[in-house]
């Protein structure tokens, strides 16, 4: 198990005498205005540091791999009795801010204190990092960050499309090359366990070979992603697409944490992201799960922006409306998903959950497979359930909750509701509809 890499204590081991220097500094310039009480001493003398520590620290992202960080420090002190008549001396706490910046491509040996402040309980910087360096992205804030992304490497996605015009997908080995990234289609792991990688160094690694049926020495470059093309023939080209933008994140999200990692172990070289949709690194786990957490929601919004996204959907739904004259958004659905999987080069299942995401409750109702048949689309009031919630029952699981709830198995016991097409409908004709199939002799 990978161990948890702390900034905090490398900056705390690393620094130490940069922040009893700046303490002292601090102490003495501003001793007087502190309002020190002192209780047990008549007249003070000589003051002197006895521990400085490290409290706590917040990072702030920067371009590159610069990072600001403020540092919390608590200054024990003890002064003596100035009155040779007495040897006594008083303990004091105080604390300050340091504000520090340094350069992680430099191993932070640009290391300096921007200035130091009086410590007021909080901080002030922007664009937070956690303790392993993974930026701290709020759920509501991911369009904002992935339209910004956009911005700096792929600004024509974000170009709204005119009517009956197509949008302009991420090509995801564009991207990559936008930004300085270069994409090797090798097979990874003979079982196939592995869809993809990034290297951040140049690496002397294993990889499978189909020709050899083995695993053979390999060099890689840094700055490079590897992705398995099998996963285009396992799963669709949307998977594959995904996989290219989902390491591209890695690299423009993650290259602190993993530099971080480096500071302790300089054999780190790569992000290894697993078929069923963890990583592989040597990073602790759990900030290998914070980072694959992101990628995850990261890559759709990139591959799918917001707003042209938005603005096409509901062209389609018009258009398809009107073509088959359909009273129902519902009933359109699956064909609004279809042409927008062509759009974007996007998986089915990946274009569903960001229309979810993006307010069109309809496609919740859509392509659902249950008890191992296809559940015909179905439609329900505006915010009537939660997102993590459905009307889709299997039917072990419609049995459960008749079981469990009396009113539910009163009311389907006297024939008011039936199971139905994995749902629980009212039975009444505007509703249930018999349909009577003549057998042919």
């Amino acid at each position: 198990m990978a161990a948890h890499r702390s900034f905090a204590e490398y900056v705390k081991k690393k620094f130490d005498n940069n922040f009893w220097a700046a303490a002292e500094s601090y102490l003495e310039a501003n001793l007087d205005s502190l309002g020190i009480e002192l209780k047990r001493i008549h007249r003070a003398g000589e003051t002197e540091i006895s521990e400085v520590k490290v409290e706590h620290v917040w990072v702030e992202d920067k371009p590159g791999m610069e990072v600001h960080f403020d540092v919390a420090i608590s200054i024990w002190f003890e002064t003596h009795e100035g009155d040779y008549h007495y040897d006594d001396y008083d303990e004091n706490i105080v604390w300050m801010m340091a504000h520090c910046r340094g350069d992680l491509d430099k191993n932070l040996d640009d290391f300096e204190i921007l200035r130091v402040s009086k410590y007021n309980g909080k901080s002030r910087v922007k664009d937070p990092m956690d303790d392993s360096l993974v930026p701290i992205i709020p759920y509501e804030k991911l369009d904002d960050v992935s339209t910004a992304f956009l911005q700096e490497y792929y600004p024509a996605a974000l170009r709204i499309p005119m009517r009956g015009q197509d949008p302009v997908w991420v090509d995801p080995t564009e991207l990559a090359k936008n930004m300085g990234l270069t994409v090797k289609n090798q097979r990874i792991r003979e079982d196939g366990s592995v869809f993809g990688q990034i290297y951040f160094d140049d690496t002397d690694t294993v990889m499978y070979d189909a020709n050899e049926d083995a695993d053979v020495p390999t060099h890689i470059k840094g700055k490079t992603i590897v992705v398995d093309p099998q996963i285009y023939l396992l799963r669709n080209l949307g998977s594959f697409n995904n996989t290219i933008v989902h390491e591209c994140v890695h690299w423009a999200k993650h290259r602190k944490a993993f530099k971080l990692e480096q500071l302790f172990n300089t054999d780190a070289s790569y992000i290894s992201c697993e078929v069923v949709g963890d990583a592989d690194s040597r990073i602790s786990i759990k900030s290998t799960k914070y980072m694959e957490k992101q990628a995850n929601q990261l890559a759709p919004r990139i591959q799918m922006p917001k707003e042209p996204f938005t603005i096409k959907a509901k062209e389609y739904i018009a258009y398809f409306m009107r073509q088959t004259d359909a009273r129902h958004t519902v009933d359109v659905m699956e064909m609004v998903i279809g042409a927008l999987e062509r759009d974007y080069g996007v998986s089915r299942q990946a274009v569903k959950i960001r229309l979810v995401e993006l307010g069109f409750e309809e496609a919740i109702g859509t392509f659902n497979y249950v008890d191992g048949h296809y559940v015909k689309p179905h439609g329900f009031r505006k915010g009537a359930i939660k997102v993590n919630q459905t009307f889709t029952l299997s039917a072990q699981d419609a049995a459960v909750q008749r079981f469990m709830n009396l009113e539910l198995r009163e009311k389907t016991a006297n024939g008011d509701y039936l199971f139905v097409d994995n749902h629980f409908v009212y039975n009444a004709p505007l509703y249930v509809t018999c349909v009577h199939l003549r057998e042919e002799i």
